[in-house]
């Protein structure tokens, strides 16, 4: 079974976390933001032969993170793993949101004077 993927403009596998991430994508892209500027699990870098693959990226104009999202499945617990795993990420990209959700309940920070603070996804510019 297949599920399409309008930014890799494609048919994906449909795994539980494929529907996740197709989910955010759609709220995302009717807030506006631009589907060429997203990226969907590309390896970004590799850190001792760990192959460092967000989810979703999405770049502001001038090619610069902007959002990270790590998605899970709709049966997949948030837990301190997950947040953990997308702040390792954040490490290297320094971007202005993180999200992480499994459909369920999902979770934003913004960076604001060096510190992430919750925010809700309606708040995401």
């Amino acid at each position: 079974m297949t599920i399409y993927c309008i930014i890799r403009q494609k048919f994906v596998k449909k795994t539980p976390e494929e529907i996740i991430r197709q989910f955010i994508v759609k709220i995302l892209l009717e807030k506006g933001f631009d589907k060429s500027l997203f990226r969907i699990e590309k390896q970004i870098f590799n850190v001792k032969n760990f192959n460092f693959r967000p989810d979703i990226v999405v770049y502001d104009t001038n090619y610069n993170p902007y959002i990270i999202v790590e998605c899970k499945a709709k049966n997949i617990n948030i837990k301190e793993n997950t947040i953990e795993q997308i702040a390792n990420y954040n490490r290297f990209l320094n971007s202005k949101y993180l999200i992480v959700t499994n459909g369920v309940k999902i979770y934003c920070w913004e960076k604001i004077n060096d510190k992430y603070i919750n925010i809700s996804l309606k708040d995401l510019k």
